[in-house]
């Protein structure tokens, strides 16, 4: 692990705990912690999606139905390139 990263050796339930007990209001701490990880899961819901959208033309292994639609490869091959990065940085 270089320097830049972080771990922290603990689950997010335990970490919510944690931060919830030092606060006044530990329940309304929890609410919000709740709320943030269901913001974040559903940015990232949205990051993958992108990405499986863009890969789908060159799935080899798809299962779906191809529609006929023109489009210009070195368009998608970009999209994809752009989709790969959002979601390696997210």
């Amino acid at each position: 692990m270089s320097e830049s990263e972080s771990f922290i050796p603990l689950r997010r339930h335990d970490v919510l705990e944690l931060c919830a007990a030092e606060q006044q209001d530990p329940d309304g701490f929890r609410g919000f912690g709740r709320l943030l990880l269901a913001l974040l899961h559903h940015q990232s819901l949205g990051t993958l999606d992108a990405l499986k959208d863009a890969y789908a033309e060159f799935n080899p292994d798809r299962d779906t139905i191809r529609l006929e639609r023109e489009m210009d490869k070195d368009e998608l091959v970009e999209t994809l390139k752009q989709r790969f990065d959002e979601t390696l940085l997210a």
